[in-house]
């Protein structure tokens, strides 16, 4: 009985141990073209400044590379180029910026920027040169060891953000002033802004994957599916910016305005601001196929005819 129910599955495992070994061929060096297309999640890992309390939140991507693989014997090693798209997002509790200021009562003050809920998110395009050097443990698992270089070419963000206005005299009040807009005390209100550059970050990512082969019945193609962890660590540091650029708000309260206040608050992206207290890396996690096309040449035997 025990035969019967799992004869079907070592006579499958037999098959597919038998394709995968014909599929590699009997040439001790095989050369393949490697098509592969991957994605997963990807997540900031930040240390944000002193008194912020930022979240790390899920972010995703995809990529697509294209790469020669030289394989000897159990080993094989590729190169290539390719495309990455990522996405990432954080999210910010609090964050204030303080100026002073002389009040309409002619007393100082400290007037603040208070924003809440400040949620950032960042996609970028880079043009990736993946390396990879990997072992076949069995004739249809493997695993495999990388780094790939990823260079900038295409860089959005996004910022949404809630933000009141309010004024603070300690030689006279304990409570801020707020909800005065005769006074520049602006109420809770939402604020974005889109924004896109040419610049961005170059990074190094180091992978670790495992997988599998899946018979395709074909001598020359071949398909591998891998799960794939990373880690990718920024190479260069960026122009730091203020998270919240405020220097060309008109804060006077004779002449400030509301609609000249949204004209001129600039919004940065959280990655590249003095919201962190260092760039942020990146934890990466997937799935890839690889499309292998066998372009070994064949050999063939020279049958002379001897005079």
């Amino acid at each position: 009985m025990f035969v019967k129910q799992f004869m079907p599955c070592l006579i499958l495992l037999a098959t597919a141990t038998a394709e995968a070994q014909n599929y590699r061929g009997s040439t001790a060096v095989r050369h393949y073209i490697n098509i592969s297309l991957g994605g997963g999640e990807t997540n900031t890992i930040s240390r944000p400044a002193e008194q912020l309390v930022l979240h790390d939140m899920a972010g995703g991507e995809a990529e697509l590379h294209l790469s020669y693989e030289l394989n000897y014997k159990r080993f094989f090693v590729n190169i290539g180029l390719g495309t990455d798209y990522s996405l990432t997002r954080q999210l910010l509790d609090e964050y204030v910026v303080a100026v002073p200021r002389i009040a309409r009562d002619g007393l100082d003050e400290n007037y603040e920027f208070v924003f809440t809920d400040w949620r950032s998110s960042m996609r970028e395009v880079h043009f990736v040169v993946p390396l990879q050097l990997g072992v076949w443990v069995h004739p249809l698992v493997y695993t495999a060891v990388g780094a790939t270089l990823m260079l900038p070419a295409m860089q959005w963000h996004n910022e949404n953000t809630m933000m009141l206005t309010q004024g603070d005299q300690t030689e006279r009040h304990v409570e801020p002033f707020r909800n005065d807009p005769y006074n520049g005390y602006y109420s809770n209100a939402g604020y974005a802004v889109n924004s896109r550059s040419q610049s961005g970050i170059s990074f190094m990512s180091l992978q670790a994957e495992v997988g599998a082969r899946i018979p395709l019945h074909a001598s020359r193609v071949g398909l591998r599916a891998g799960l794939y962890a990373g880690y990718a660590l920024p190479l260069q540091k960026p122009e730091i910016t203020m998270l919240a650029d405020v220097s060309n708000v008109d804060i006077a309260p004779m002449s400030q305005s509301e609609k000249q206040m949204r004209q001129s608050l600039v919004l940065n992206n959280v990655q590249n601001s003095n919201a962190l207290e260092q760039l942020s890396g990146r934890l990466q996690v997937g799935v890839r196929l690889t499309l292998q096309l066998n372009v070994t040449p064949d050999r063939s035997v020279c049958h002379c005819i001897e005079d």
